[in-house]
């Protein structure tokens, strides 16, 4: 699992690099993205920023306004400008009735529609998304959908390739393909597969009865297979009952060593937003949710858009703090939480440095403290 990591290691080793001690708080901050309001950093943002250490922030049209590309700029230089580790600057810019920036950005089109485009236009489609979006500073985006599409179910709409997996790891690895050309790093989600239940986990716990073999052949084919193009996966908060009744995947131990050990992958894992219903029906507060998420292997804990808890369409930003805190104080109490957050904490590192949001030259005044 740590073998990528082996580089920083081995610089640590010879000397190369100065020692520089990161704080347990700085720690579990690279662990948050959050959402904001507003389309400047305000008074508030900055404070949480400063105080909580966050990782990365994400990009709504609902909560920051329908931004130009100047003003995306703008923002994210803001964000990067303050003291710390650069952060993650993330956004749902999958096309279609998900897209989140459009004023002055390329119209994508819905991923229903992209079956029936070339691989070179796929390819050049996705280069178009990257480029636009580098240039205003933003470094993921969480897309391609590659659920299958469920027909039975309005859920994700448009939003799904198609119904055969082979036809959505084809297009998704050319859309891939293109955004990392322009050096953007995709995100494919919902694992194991929003196309296997009929519920809305913005809503409810969606269940499904599917039995884990039928879906290796089919939900988690495109997942396995592209798994090895891409930095990121994120999971779903749905409850997979063949597989582990008793957790949504997001809170599952048992599906994050699926992932990490029989899928082989060494990359980031997102939790889809901790903010929806399903996940306050399961959990009794954010800090419990983000406690077992962490503990299941997450290594980024998605706190973004519309939330049922506090006002304002999102959740308010002391409540960050507070969630903040209250891993700090685990993390002090408890050695193998404690380890859990040093090991996302330097995943997170190692692909921010290979994906140059933490320049190397910044990177060799570090060390990975145990």
């Amino acid at each position: 699992m740590f073998f990528k990591f082996l580089p920083f290691f081995l610089l640590y080793l010879n000397g190369l690099c100065a020692q520089v001690e990161y704080s347990l708080e700085e720690k579990v901050g690279q662990l948050f993205m959050i959402s904001f309001h507003g389309n400047e950093v305000t008074e508030e943002l900055e404070e949480i920023i400063d105080r909580v250490h966050i990782g990365g922030v994400i990009y709504f049209n609902f909560l920051n306004g329908e931004l130009s590309r100047s003003q995306v700029e703008r923002l994210s230089h803001q964000i990067q400008s303050f003291r710390g580790i650069p952060r993650w600057i993330a956004v749902d810019q999958e096309g279609g009735r998900v897209q989140r920036l459009t004023k002055g950005f390329s119209k994508i089109p819905e991923a229903s529609f992209w079956k029936c485009m070339s691989p070179n236009a796929i390819v050049a489609m996705g280069e178009l998304i990257g480029k636009e979006l580098k240039e205003g500073g933003i470094s993921i985006n969480f897309s391609p959908v590659v659920d299958l599409t469920n027909l039975n179910s309005n859920l994700l709409h448009s939003r799904t390739i198609s119904s055969s997996a082979d036809e959505v790891i084809a297009i998704a690895k050319s859309l891939l393909f293109g955004f990392r050309h322009e050096g953007l790093i995709g995100v494919i989600k919902h694992f194991p597969g929003h196309g296997a239940v009929n519920e809305d986990s913005h809503k409810e716990v969606p269940v499904t009865e599917k039995k884990f073999s039928l879906l290796l052949k089919e939900d988690l084919a495109p997942f396995i297979c592209l798994s090895q193009h891409v930095d990121a996966i994120m999971t779903a908060h749905m409850i997979v009952k063949d597989f582990d009744p008793k957790f949504m995947v997001s809170f599952s131990q048992k599906w994050n060593a699926f992932i990490r050990n029989d899928m082989n992958f060494s990359g980031l894992i997102f939790t889809d937003s901790l903010v929806m219903d399903a996940v306050q029906k399961e959990y009794e507060s954010l800090e419990t949710a983000a406690i077992c998420a962490i503990e299941a292997g997450a290594d980024v804990l998605l706190f973004g858009g519309e939330s049922p808890v506090g006002s304002k369409k999102t959740l308010p930003l002391p409540r960050i703090e507070a969630i903040h805190k209250t891993l700090t104080e685990k993390a002090k109490k408890d050695p193998v939480f404690l380890k859990r957050i040093e090991e996302s904490f330097s995943r997170n590192l190692y692909f921010k440095n290979k994906r140059g949001i933490f320049p190397s030259a910044q990177l060799c005044q570090t060390s990975f403290a145990e």
